[in-house]
């Protein structure tokens, strides 16, 4: 009779695993998913539509099935929950949207509309890295700003195991509608934003899948 593993549960589970027993299912922008949760109430969101106050999925992803890049007119929050690290790629609609959504406020009202005012959007990028090891500066949930145009892939660089994947959960706020979903070719973002070539030949899609 073996003796018991010491290794990590988590360690011993697979991208497979997840997506048998959470009953996940590919998802048009790449990875797997299931919806786990819709809000009873409607709000209106930024296009004017009513739409669900909230929506929520289970989400992973792998080297091989990344989130291309896309974009909601809703925030979206990324929480970590099993496998690597991933990393969110963001490129901000406006260069303080993310100042406006954290708690509290990284600068105040009017510095945030002066730099609004001086930016085209689209011309930051950010690179979160969503997962436990908050002493390396990784973060436990990012939020999405709503406008972005962003994806993610799984970072299996550094100590954390190299499980081959990563699973989240989503939560978008307005509720995520697939009306409100745009994926992006390769050349329709090198077209709005050339100067990040290297992030948009990395996570687009070159043709959309049908």
């Amino acid at each position: 009779m073996s003796a018991p593993s010491n290794a990590p549960v988590q360690s011993q589970r697979t991208a497979e695993f997840w997506i048998q027993h959470l009953g996940l299912v590919p998802h048009p922008e790449g990875g797997y998913y299931r919806e786990i949760v819709r809000s009873i109430h409607e709000v209106g969101n930024e296009a004017g539509s009513r739409r669900l106050a909230y929506t929520g999925i289970y989400f992973l992803l792998t080297p091989g099935s990344p989130s291309h890049l896309h974009r909601l007119c809703s925030d979206e929050t990324w929480l970590y929950h099993a496998g690597d690290p991933l990393q969110v790629h963001v490129l901000l609609k406006d260069p303080q949207d993310e100042d406006r959504i954290a708690v509290p406020p990284r600068a105040p009202p009017k510095e945030r509309e002066a730099a609004s005012d001086d930016t085209p959007p689209y011309q930051v990028y950010r690179c979160v890295a969503v997962g436990p090891r908050v002493d390396h500066g990784e973060v436990l949930q990012y939020t999405v700003p709503g406008g972005a145009i962003f994806g993610s892939s799984v970072n299996a660089d550094g100590v954390m195991g190299q499980v081959g994947y990563s699973l989240v959960s989503c939560i978008v706020s307005p509720g995520f509608d697939f009306a409100d979903f745009e994926l992006f070719t390769q050349t329709q973002l090198m077209e709005l934003c050339p100067q990040h070539e290297a992030v948009i030949k990395q996570m687009a899609y070159e043709v959309i899948p049908i």
